[in-house]
């Protein structure tokens, strides 16, 4: 079922000629939260997903970290800080699909962020990396 609210580039254009012309008209910017741009994907990221096809439970991609604070903080203003960064940078609402025409970027208009306060101030460095180790497996 073809989704109405995704907007396809030209399997014709080259990805570079795709984002040339997406960033003339500023679409990626006035998405709105139910759409989403397919661009083709570019040589480099074609490459990679299909490395990652021989792997997929491999997280050799994934580049999980953790942050520690000294101060108390507020779990609002930082879920509505990483909330404003997400929708300012496209690439953090972009993913990927293997389609009839080859591997798509998908830009959403809008994403969940996936994320999770832990109070681990007792926690050692040990116990922190091994925590977030595991949860960029999950």
């Amino acid at each position: 079922m073809p989704n109405n609210n995704r907007i396809t580039l030209s399997q014709q254009q080259s990805s570079d000629e795709a984002l040339v012309e997406l960033s003339k008209d500023n679409r990626w910017s006035q998405l709105k939260p139910e759409e989403t741009i397919a661009v083709p994907g570019t040589y480099a990221q074609q490459a990679l997903h299909f490395v990652q096809s021989f792997q997929p439970e491999s997280v050799a991609y994934h580049i999980p970290f953790d942050f520690r604070f000294d101060k108390e903080l507020s779990p609002d203003a930082l879920e509505k800080a990483l909330y404003a960064l997400v929708q300012r940078h496209d690439i953090l609402r972009t993913g990927f699909e293997q389609g009839e025409n080859g591997l798509q970027q998908i830009v959403h208009g809008v994403v969940n962020l996936p994320h999770e306060l832990v109070e681990a101030g007792q926690w050692t460095e040990q116990n922190i990396r091994a925590y977030t180790q595991q949860w960029a497996r999950e």
